[in-house]
């Protein structure tokens, strides 16, 4: 899923540039972090132990994508307001 590997990576970069300029990073837990682990949990799953691209795969991977997406730029936007003061 390339959506979640740029997630992570720009988290990543994020992190080695703000440790850099040696400021502190505090990240916090939200419950769309949480429900995007889960989703993205249950689509691997799904694609592992039931094959076929039916419409409740089709779901639960949308559903990641939208999680993924919205987490990426919820912690984004939550670290810049930490890091502006």
């Amino acid at each position: 899923m390339i959506p979640v590997v740029l997630r992570d990576l720009s988290f990543f970069g994020l992190f080695l540039y703000i440790k850099g300029t040696a400021r502190t990073i505090k990240v916090r837990t939200s419950w769309p972090g949480k429900a995007t682990t889960v989703l993205q949990v249950a689509s691997v799953l799904y694609a592992l132990l039931i094959a076929g691209c039916d419409w409740f795969f089709l779901v639960i991977a949308a559903l990641t994508l939208l999680f993924t997406i919205y987490t990426w730029v919820d912690y984004l936007v939550k670290e810049s307001r930490l890091q502006r003061g």
